[in-house]
């Protein structure tokens, strides 16, 4: 990838995965420093590539997203001061916590006042935050929370405005139901320590769209019905919509009509 001449101002996003099996939080270091040298590697090599974005999505965990921040903050160090390349945030969340909740349990909201915590005293360019790789339902329920928190942080930094994003999983089946049936993850049933956070998340059927003419019949969501929720995102203040597992160019076609028809 290498940056070029752009008329439509297209932007170029390098992804930075999980570094260990995505949702299984147990696996991931408890010490956000070891993780460092892998996302500084990653970022790295995404930055020498050209791309214009860094974007670290499906996150399950706090020290994660940390970690991320710590390693491009240790990159622009050694840049020129005029160097600068905007970074995004997504992390993935339980299906049915309310409050919203990480796959690892912690507390949504106290994640991303850490985040932008760090992000300010390493002057890291931090620009979307967002979640990524759930139900739409879930999704929807936690762009509240993003923006409650981005709000405040508006209010409070001089630095420039953080964008809201989203990208949704196409799938009937959840994550957390797929994840409920293993053995291997029974960690992401627990509840977060954060006393604002302590909520339910055992699955309500009441908190799920399972309306089946909603999906195809391999329980894919349709792509109009994935655009109404686009639709409802940017109402609600979302400016970075995109579309995670089991969503197709179909998918995001719908979504492009329908958002120019809002516009």
């Amino acid at each position: 990838c290498h940056r070029r001449h752009n008329p439509n101002n297209v932007r170029v996003a390098g992804t930075v995965p999980p570094l260990t099996e995505c949702y299984v939080s147990s696996l991931v270091p408890h010490c956000a420093n070891a993780l460092i040298p892998s996302y500084v590697f990653l970022l790295s090599t995404l930055t020498e590539e050209g791309v214009d974005v860094l974007l670290a999505e499906t996150l399950s965990t706090e020290r994660e997203g940390v970690a991320v921040i710590r390693a491009l903050s240790e990159i622009l160090m050694t840049k020129p001061s005029n160097v600068s390349i905007p970074l995004w945030l997504s992390f993935t969340i339980d299906d049915f916590a309310q409050p919203v909740l990480l796959r690892s349990g912690e507390c949504l909201k106290g994640v991303l006042e850490k985040i932008l915590v760090e992000a300010k005293e390493r002057n890291v360019p931090l620009e979307a935050l967002g979640v990524n790789c759930a139900s739409p339902d879930a999704v929807t329920r936690a762009i509240g929370v993003v923006k409650a928190i981005i709000d405040q942080n508006d209010i409070m930094t001089t630095l420039p405005a953080l964008r809201i994003m989203v990208y949704a999983n196409a799938f009937e089946t959840t994550t957390s139901e797929w994840l409920s049936s293993s053995l291997e993850t029974k960690e992401n049933t627990k509840h977060s320590s954060c006393d604002s956070c302590s909520g339910n998340v055992e699955p309500s059927t009441s908190s799920r769209n399972t309306r089946k003419k909603d999906y195809d019949e391999f329980g894919v969501i349709l792509p109009e019905v994935y655009a109404n929720y686009a639709a409802q995102w940017k109402k609600m203040g979302v400016s970075i919509i995109g579309g995670c597992c089991g969503c197709s160019p179909l998918h995001m076609k719908e979504v492009a009509i329908k958002l120019s028809l809002t516009e």
